[in-house]
């Protein structure tokens, strides 16, 4: 409503809002921000037989396709232990991703070895405290687990976890809090929560 002062007298005039239905269903999609996840290439020997990356990329997609403010995309590059975090940074920033998952594994006759990297680079790393075992901390298993693709299985498994948690995550810090508590219930009830790299209690 708009008050006019005159000489002639007052005059009232009734201003209608200029927001549209559209405009306001554009507001609310553009609080729920899209997610994009950038996996690398797992450095490791005999890629093709113990398909490590592929496992995990496969699972992710599975288990995520669902969700439609969430995207798995491989990164079709390796990112090596010398690069590091920068370089994991750099190229999730150039692809406007929000995770970057990157890591190398090997074996000898007895024992196999994996390190794995859980990078945010978006506002959900204010939130979530991860653990050693998803910052490079290296894990070593008998080599039968990675022969039968149990090493995998885990992986992706976990990751499918901390990547549900960081979509509710980013859903609270949007102010999201519906979309928020469904993410998190997800990744607590539809995910293998691992303990060493999250702890539950925190979601």
């Amino acid at each position: 409503m708009l008050l006019i002062l005159g000489g002639g007298g007052i005059g009232l005039h009734f201003l209608q809002p200029q927001l549209s239905p559209l405009c306001l269903i554009q507001q609310c999609e553009q609080k729920t921000k899209t997610v994009t996840v950038l996996l690398a290439e797992f450095d490791g020997v005999d890629a093709k037989n113990y398909r490590v990356t592929e496992r995990i990329l496969q699972k992710l997609q599975d288990a995520t396709k669902n969700y439609p403010t969430l995207k798995i995309l491989p990164l079709k590059q390796a990112i090596s232990q010398q690069e590091g975090k920068e370089k994991a940074r750099e190229l999730g920033k150039n692809k406007n991703a929000d995770i970057v998952i990157w890591g190398w594994y090997g074996k000898t006759q007895q024992k196999a070895a994996v390190s794995v990297n859980f990078e945010m680079l978006s506002a959900a790393k204010d939130y979530i405290d991860v653990g050693k075992q998803v910052q490079g901390e290296i894990r070593t298993m008998a080599v039968a687990a990675l022969e039968t693709f149990e090493i995998q299985v885990n992986l992706a498994e976990e990751l499918k976890y901390l990547t549900l948690v960081t979509l509710g995550v980013s859903a609270y810090a949007a102010d999201d809090w519906d979309n928020a508590i469904d993410q998190l219930t997800a990744a607590l009830s539809e995910a293998k929560p691992n303990k060493a790299a999250l702890d539950p209690a925190t979601i």
